[in-house]
């Protein structure tokens, strides 16, 4: 890398990029008329670089601001990714070659060839690879799709001072973006943000090596704060059903048990029991032999809170008398099927 960068610095003085808002192949013939300029970079499907002298490259940025096409001239010293000059290239090749080249143990998206390569594959990290790498087109486009389609990442994780990549990926990503996390936003990144960036992987499922995160004994035992109860509002009973002393409530099992229960009982002159229980069987599907008044709504019919909130909607639309009804104000009659009925009737009596 060191040698790749100190010959780069060599090249003609002369040379700049262009970013343009248009795809590889729509600028296939406009490069045919400007032999000097190449394809440096492939970053999504209408976000292509390119590469070459500066005289060049204002030809070609009038030409595509004639057409209507996005461009931007970008800050850069030289016309990177670009053919090297022999000698430069003589010279990078020896400097490669003194490296052992090899196949990558650990599979990855080359930007160069723009696929996977992994263990398995015929493709050497050699001279000719790192070569191309540094004289051809940054095919990072199509290295994202390799990954996506190898690998399916739910995540990407850029490390670097800047986040240089993640922006591609948002503008280039494939259908589902994954989640694109940082550690390192620039010069004043404290820490933290790497630790935000862990509990984010954590959540997703990651097991982190933690011994490589914290010395041992790190980090110290936090005590939680005790958990503080609400005053502002309480819910109390406040509704009793109709019933004599001679006739305790009971349970559904002791109805059943007793035989009572063998029927839906007739609800001709209660037409608010007759909304309740109609309401009950819309929202949790049960049997006739399940709704009765004396079915608890917790412990009998499993009631949870989203099956409450779809009872209010019930009962609104079965009792519109009653208007929109509060579920804060339905929550304590919700003993029993007989109590919720008895509490409905009160509201009615209001609401004549």
């Amino acid at each position: 890398m060191a040698a790749r960068g100190a010959l780069l610095r060599e090249l003609p003085a002369d040379g700049g990029m262009l970013a343009v808002g248009a795809g590889r192949e729509s600028l296939a013939e406009l490069l045919a008329t400007e032999p000097e300029v190449a394809l440096g970079a492939v970053n999504g499907p209408a976000d292509t670089v390119l590469s070459g002298p500066v005289a060049a490259l204002e030809r070609i940025d009038e030409a595509l601001a004639r057409a209507g096409v996005r461009t931007r001239r970008l800050d850069v010293s030289h016309a990177f990714h670009t053919p090297l000059p022999a000698a430069a290239e003589a010279r990078f090749r020896a400097a490669a070659g003194e490296l052992a080249a090899g196949a990558p143990k650990l599979p990855f998206a080359s930007t160069y060839r723009g696929r996977m390569l992994s263990d398995g594959s015929s493709d050497i990290l050699g001279v000719d690879y790192w070569t191309g790498q540094a004289a051809g087109p940054v095919l990072f486009s199509d290295a994202l799709a390799a990954l996506a389609g190898a690998a399916a990442p739910t995540h990407l994780v850029e490390i670097g001072p800047r986040a240089q990549l993640l922006p591609l990926v948002g503008r280039a990503g494939p259908a589902d973006v994954p989640r694109l996390l940082h550690p390192s936003p620039g010069g004043q990144s404290g820490g933290r943000e790497l630790a935000q960036v862990v509990a984010e992987l954590f959540r997703a499922g990651l097991d982190p090596q933690w011994d490589a995160l914290y010395e041992p004994g790190q980090p110290p035992a936090d005590r939680l704060p005790p958990y503080r109860f609400a005053t502002a509002r309480r819910y109390w009973a406040r509704w009793e059903p109709v019933r004599t002393p001679a006739e305790p409530e009971r349970t559904v099992e002791q109805a059943v048990g007793t035989g009572e229960l063998t029927e839906r009982p007739d609800t001709s002159d209660d037409p608010v029991l007759a909304a309740v229980l109609d309401a009950i069987v819309q929202v949790g599907g049960y049997a006739d032999d399940v709704v009765r008044p004396q079915a608890r709504f917790y412990e009998d019919l499993a009631f949870d809170s989203v099956m409450i909130v779809q009872l209010k909607v019930q009962l609104e639309a079965r009792l519109p008398a009653l208007g929109e009804l509060s579920v804060s104000h339905l929550l304590p009659a919700l003993r029993s099927i007989d109590s919720l009925a008895q509490c409905l009737r009160e509201l009615a009596l209001v609401a004549a």
